[in-house]
């Protein structure tokens, strides 16, 4: 048998190795989200305090923002400032903006009402589902999706994109302009 201080320049190696492999597989591997360019999955959700569902086919030539959180969610508490001045800045144009609430319980209603009320966001909140959750495969929340005009996924974000929401709000701008102005293939 080698002695033990042989081994280990080949130990090391190994080691090395392998942690390359593993960042590898981690940052290759889907983090969630749609993948972009396929048909934004159909669905229909309540939406809080309206009669009105919404159904995201009424919404084809348009451009959708789903930004999908929970009240419990502090990341994504950083982003609902941002939801709120986008749903602003792109009130009465061709954007719309939601946020997919994914909270449980028998008094979901209330506690996002209340939780939008003190904050004073007026953006409107779709009450997501465990079905659109997976449709949309998000994985971890935040989940931001922009959905282009002709049907089909232009982006997918999961986590924080910046910790300012002035950040937030451009950035998510700048992926509405891409998706605004992407022609359907074909």
């Amino acid at each position: 048998m080698p002695p033990v201080d042989s081994l280990k320049p080949i130990l090391r190696w190994i080691l090395i190795v392998a942690v390359i492999f593993a960042a590898a597989r981690t940052l290759s591997r889907n983090q969630g989200g749609p993948p972009s360019d396929a048909p934004a999955p159909a669905f229909e959700a309540k939406v809080l305090a309206q009669a009105a569902p919404f159904r995201l086919a009424e919404h084809r030539g348009r451009t959708v923002v789903l930004d999908f959180w929970a009240t419990w969610c502090p990341p994504c508490q950083r982003t609902l400032p941002a939801l709120q001045k986008l749903h602003e800045q792109f009130a009465g144009t061709d954007v719309d903006i939601y946020g997919v609430n994914t909270d449980d319980g028998p008094d979901r209603e209330q506690l996002v009402g209340q939780f939008l009320k003190t904050r004073r966001y007026t953006f409107p909140v779709l009450l997501g589902t465990g079905t659109i959750s997976q449709d949309y495969r998000v994985e971890a929340i935040p989940t931001l999706v922009i959905i282009r005009p002709d049907g089909n996924v232009e982006t997918a974000h999961v986590g924080l994109l910046d910790n300012d929401p002035d950040a937030i709000a451009r950035a998510v701008t700048e992926m509405i302009e891409s998706a605004r102005s992407r022609t359907p293939a074909g």
